[in-house]
């Protein structure tokens, strides 16, 4: 009867145990000239990432998969959708584990900014160490500023703020982003009522300064 009982036991924590796998985190999203950026949160089961895109929420479709060795800090991934999307999509990130199979996250529903007067056209790099240059055109002259933002437990913090000149035409903004921690992160670029949006991923580095380039 003994036996039996510690059986039991130990098959209900055996399964305790697997159901206990977190799901991954539902995906954050940003935006850039050349596609999405997701970023995203796993805890250590997990094998690979398969990033899925839908038009309705409803049925998805693969548009790429992430291994757990390119994380970027502290089980933080991030995956670049450079192929063309509809400007509204759903996205969700299924997490391939060692014992559990397939476990999905929560769709993120996303639909991109439209610029009046000012448009993003470019920034230098997605993965950055010291350094994002964003370059967008404005229809006006005017005062702007930018945001560099992130987010901790659910909740958006700004990291940093500063007024700039806008000018009509081509601009060339260089933003320091060398006393960021590595992570995910979203600029908003403002002027009046209008706000522009892209995010990129500050890289981690070793103790000696070598910057570790993060796979794709």
């Amino acid at each position: 009867m003994k036996f039996i009982l510690t059986f039991l036991i130990s098959i209900l924590f055996t399964f305790g145990n697997i159901f206990a796998q977190a799901k991954p985190s539902k995906p954050k999203i940003g935006e850039l000239p050349i596609g999405k950026i997701l970023s995203w949160r796993a805890d250590d089961s997990s094998k690979n990432f398969f990033v899925q895109r839908s038009t309705d929420g409803v049925y998805y479709t693969t548009v790429g998969k992430v291994m757990v060795k390119d994380s970027i800090h502290n089980k933080f991934y991030t995956f670049l959708d450079a192929s063309l999307s509809p400007d509204e999509v759903y996205y969700r990130i299924a997490q391939a584990a060692h014992q559990t199979g397939i476990q999905y996250s929560d769709a993120t529903h996303y639909c991109s900014n439209t610029p009046n007067t000012l448009a993003l056209k470019r920034i230098s790099d997605s993965n950055v160490d010291k350094l994002v240059i964003v370059e967008f055109e404005s229809a006006e002259n005017g005062d702007g500023d930018y945001k560099i933002m992130t987010e901790i437990q659910d909740h958006v913090f700004t990291v940093y703020e500063k007024p700039f000149r806008i000018l009509q035409g081509k601009n060339v903004l260089p933003i320091k982003v060398e006393f960021l921690d590595p992570g995910f992160y979203q600029v908003q670029l403002a002027m009046g009522q209008e706000v522009e949006k892209f995010s990129f991923v500050k890289k981690k580095t070793t103790s000696n300064g070598d910057v570790i380039v993060v796979k794709k």
